[in-house]
């Protein structure tokens, strides 16, 4: 009953246009709506029906005749003995979807052709209670229908008629079906039994107690498929005679005190709706359904996110996902050392490091005045230095204060907030790097004794998981970093197939050597580093108590000041590419400003604004060892072709060792191409393609700037694709494959840049598991928002959950297990990861482990906190000469 309030409550609230900072649901197809026999559900004449009223092929299914046009049904044994015959969903109204919905059941029209009732029932959207899965709807719209089992057909000029038992599903009014009942011990007597299905939830009782939606839409479906059967199941081949209906649950009450319109104007008030009149509350989501969300919970219409981590953690609403979280030693140490010259001339340190901490762990310079955040900032900086005067960065022991300080704010201390948060509700387990893999680079040889002095740097766990030729060097079979690869991918693989990061050893067991952390006085963490064994440590900086000066109020005062305000996630994405439009620290004249003058149609300087085509995205090169592992050319008469629920796809295979070869699906679409019309909305699934898709292609990676070009811009926007590394496919017939554990990684990239093709598959298939990189929207294309909903943003977190959900209904073809998905990454692919805990996307419920490495979700990049995509959306615009109103007229798409 609790579901039930809470339902009408939040949909109240949508339908009314409430100010909500949330996401509101939308509706999904019923994913065991599969035909029983692979027919069109209208059969015509020509599609195979023999001799007046049975189907040639298999000669157990009968026709019979209804007023509005002739069923199709098979025969079902239900005992040894016994066969009855079965007709599954059968209309007796049309879709409540759209106009229909919130409204009376229309009558079922006549069909042309044959209705194959050898379909199984849909079910009215719903909660499905006992399911897998967080907040698990299911079901559709267009689910008026009834499934009839009878013993008998009678034969021409037959009188005997049997009584007729129509049931109506229980389930608290928010759930039930009629393919919940079957009809195996009432088909023992000689009746007919006749299951119906009926709109459940708020689509069933929603009421404004006036004209406008005056509710029991349930009770008029029951009404309409008694008035169907009465009319129908006396025609020729059906039998009746007496009818009789019942239910279970609380299908026998009816709402006669007006509780459901003063729980929905109680709840309205409660949060600021207007209660007078319904005529709002239903004419706006008649054209809404693609923008409602699946999750009938506390949500509002555009952001995609229940809200603000912190909160949801408190909540407890958070689901109880394994979590693995990583820094590494020296996070910031590379990153700032070709900053480190320019340091001694840093004019105005008190006034300027308060702005590079409002792009850190908080918002403080923008929440609150300048003075107090500078002071807060004092207050910091008299923590870490001792000292009220700025640092001299010529002085060794001065700079590496002030990198700790730096790792501490945007690394450490969200990592072990994170921590604290997550580790009360699920398994966390919490990762040191120590493998400067970063500093062997080939490109740093020239200053190898300098990257030797410090420990592992930002990104160097991926030197360990991926082979990534342009950037990191190559292991060296049997080296220390070959050895320290072998055990994080052993764990990693584990924590996919397990649950758990167990390490198998070399005699094949599995031990339990990574530890959760349990007691946050007790910080342990792992350390796979260069020796010989693998260990649990004592974290020293968490150890050290430096990190609470992060927690003091008027340093993390986002307690106070963040809390359910309007929420998006933002990665540094907007702050970056306002730095750099307004003060061209690094682009000078951007091509981002271009592209937005294009859309936006804007009068613009002398250089006209177009897109770079991605010049990568070519027919595979010829084999070349230098080149990503692509081919081209050649026959593909010994290619794997797998079989997806879209179509066929072919990919090629690679080999990643001596003695090892696997296959790949490189370029793979999960989503419809996002330019044009699709630009800055959400992600559409890909549609079903005729003939053999071609895998052999390098991913297109999305439109971005170069990290390593300057000024070139790069990429396309069709660009939702992903690559996929299977170790071996199933093969046809063989039932007993046994099916891998599968590891989806987001691309890094300060969520500006980033692609699948970096991330190689030669470490990880050394185990018998599968590798997903992904490719998704970044910088203004990801995340772009007005904060309303013309622009609601959040653009890539969608992407994502968009690719996982493509993964979980298709991985089984290449031999993975939907019921064993992570996901992780690094920097910004970590935050996001970890913020997929956070939405309200069914996506999530796919989700059994994730790894966020070196960025959380309280990493502040990560966040809005207080409206400021929209603020840096207008600056963008402004400087593309764009005016702002455009974004309340529609035109962002433009």
């Amino acid at each position: 009953m609790f579901r039930l309030i809470s339902t009408l409550i939040n949909l109240y609230c949508i339908i009314y246009q409430c100010e909500w900072s949330l996401n509101p649901p939308f509706f999904t197809t019923n994913p065991f709506d599969n035909r029983i026999f692979p027919r069109p559900r209208i059969l015509t004449a020509e599609s195979g029906l023999g001799r007046k009223g049975r189907l040639s092929d298999d000669g157990n299914a009968e026709i019979v005749y209804t007023q509005i046009g002739p069923v199709q049904g098979f025969k079902m044994k239900i005992s040894n003995s016994k066969e009855v015959f079965a007709y599954t969903g059968v209309p007796y109204g049309e879709s409540t979807a759209g106009e229909n919905r919130f409204r009376p059941p229309v009558a079922k029209k006549p069909w042309q052709g044959v209705w194959d009732a050898t379909f199984p029932s849909p079910m009215c959207l719903q909660y499905l209670p006992f399911a897998a899965g967080v907040d698990q709807v299911r079901g559709k719209e267009d689910c008026l229908t009834v499934d009839i089992y009878t013993p008998q057909l009678p034969r021409n000029g037959s009188e005997h008629r049997l009584p007729v038992f129509l049931f109506i599903p229980g389930g608290s009014f928010w759930f039930g079906d009629s393919r919940t009942y079957g009809p195996k011990y009432l088909l023992r007597e000689d009746v007919i039994f006749v299951a119906i299905n009926v709109r459940m939830e708020v689509f069933g009782w929603l009421s404004t107690g006036d004209e406008h939606a005056p509710g029991n839409w349930a009770l008029k479906d029951q009404a309409l498929s008694i008035e169907f059967v009465h009319n129908n199941i006396k025609r020729r081949n059906y039998v009746s005679g007496i009818m009789c209906f019942s239910g279970t649950s609380l299908y026998a009450s009816l709402d006669v005190h007006g509780s459901v319109r003063r729980i929905s104007d109680s709840a309205a008030e409660s949060v600021g709706c207007p209660t007078s009149g319904g005529v709002g509350a239903t004419s706006s989501v008649y054209d809404s359904t693609s923008s409602v969300h699946t999750h009938f919970g506390t949500s509002g219409p555009f952001c995609f996110h229940y809200g603000a981590t912190e909160v949801q953690y408190m909540k407890r609403a958070v689901p109880p996902i394994p979590l693995i979280v990583s820094r590494a030693e020296d996070e910031l140490q590379m990153e700032l050392l070709p900053m480190r010259p320019s340091l001694p001339f840093l004019p105005l340190y008190f006034q300027l490091m308060p702005v590079a901490f409002h792009l850190g762990f908080r918002n403080t310079f923008d929440i609150v005045d300048a003075s107090v955040s500078q002071a807060s900032f004092r207050k910091v900086h008299q923590f870490y230095f001792g000292k009220s005067t700025p640092p001299n960065f010529l002085v060794g022991p001065d700079y590496s204060t002030f990198i700790q300080m730096m790792n501490d704010a945007f690394v450490n201390a969200p990592m072990w907030k994170s921590i604290e948060y997550h580790h009360k509700i699920a398994p966390t387990y919490a990762y040191i790097q120590k493998n400067n893999v970063i500093g062997e680079m080939p490109l740093l040889a020239f200053a190898r004794g300098i990257t030797r002095r410090y420990g592992a740097g930002h990104g160097s766990e991926l030197g360990l998981l991926f082979n990534m030729s342009r950037m990191t060097y190559p292991l060296k079979p049997g080296s220390d970093f070959d050895i320290a690869s072998r055990r994080l991918v052993n764990l990693i693989v584990n924590f996919a197939d397990h649950g758990a990061p167990l390490y198998r050893n070399e005699e094949g067991k599995l031990l339990d050597v990574w530890k959760p952390v349990t007691d946050m006085n007790n910080p342990i963490a792992l350390e796979v580093g260069l020796v010989k064994d693998i260990k649990m440590i004592v974290d020293p900086v968490k150890a050290s108590g430096r990190l609470r000066i992060w927690e003091e109020k008027e340093i993390a005062d986002v307690e106070a000041q963040r809390y359910f305000r309007n929420f998006s996630p933002l990665s540094f994405t907007s702050h970056v590419e306002y730095l750099r439009l307004n003060h061209q620290l690094e682009m000078g004249p951007t091509f981002l400003v271009q592209f937005l003058c294009a859309w936006f149609q804007c009068e613009f300087g002398p250089m006209p604004p177009f897109i770079y085509t991605n010049p990568d995205n070519r027919r595979l090169l010829p084999p070349n060892p230098l080149s990503a592992p692509f081919r081209s050319g050649e026959s593909f008469s010994n290619e794997p072709v797998v079989h997806t629920n879209l179509g066929p796809i072919r990919g090629f295979r690679m080999k990643i060792s001596e003695s090892r070869e696997i296959f790949s699906f490189t370029g793979v679409p999960y989503g419809e191409s996002t330019a044009g019309a699709n630009r800055f909305r959400d992600p559409v699934p890909r549609r079903p393609w005729k003939g053999t898709w071609d895998a052999t292609y390098p991913s297109p990676f999305c439109v971005q700037s170069s990290a390593t070009l300057g000024n070139m811009i790069r990429g396309q926007e069709e660009c939702l694709f992903l690559d996929i590394y299977t170790p071996k496919i199933p093969q046809n017939g063989d039932k007993n494959h046994p099916l891998l554990p599968v590891i989806m990684w987001i691309p890094a990239g300060s969520s500006t840049f980033g692609r699948s093709r970096f991330y190689g598959p030669k470490y990880f298939l050394r185990e018998d598991v599968i590798l997903v990189p992904i490719n998704h929207r970044v910088g203004l294309f990801g995340y772009l928002s007005t904060g309303d909903e013309h622009c609601s943003g959040n653009w890539a977190l969608k992407d994502q959950a968009l690719s996982v959900e493509w993964v979980h209904n298709n991985i089984k073809a290449f031999g993975g297990d939907p019921n064993r998905i992570i996901i992780g990454g690094i920097s910004s692919g970590g935050s996001t990861s970890h913020l997929m805990l956070f939405t309200n996307h069914r996506a999530r419920n796919f989700i059994k482990g994730i790894i966020a490495m070196s960025g959380t979700a309280l990493v502040n990049q990560a966040l809005d906190a207080v409206g400021q995509v929209r603020e840096m959306s207008d600056l963008v615009a402004d400087s593309a000469n764009c005016p702002n109103s455009t974004a309340r007229d529609g035109s962002w798409r433009m």
